[in-house]
């Protein structure tokens, strides 16, 4: 659930990156990659996706494209609706509620 949020990706993998370079430090091992999925792969994917998710929806607001949506919908929503139902041997009766 967290990690919807950027700024916890970003903390969590900057948290990473300082455990492994204790880790590093402690064993004397220069070789560690800070970027496998356990360390920095997972917050740097989510924080990337999530700035091409808020891009788009910035630019969908920006263009009117989600208010044009959210007109069609109010239309849609006020207009009666629309039952068909089926009797016997009459065929089709058109209900509208």
């Amino acid at each position: 659930m967290y990690q919807l949020f950027p700024p916890f990706n970003l903390a969590s993998g900057l948290g990473n990156l300082a455990v492994l370079d204790l880790k590093t430090g402690l064993k004397g091992d220069g070789n560690a990659n800070p970027y496998k999925w356990d360390v920095l792969g997972q917050s740097l994917v989510l924080m990337i996706g999530q700035a091409v998710a808020f891009l788009l929806l910035t630019l969908l607001i920006e263009n009117g494209a989600l208010l044009s949506l959210y007109h069609l919908l109010m239309l849609y929503a006020s207009s009666p609706m629309t039952i068909f139902t089926q009797q016997s041997g009459t065929g089709l009766v058109l209900l509208s509620v």
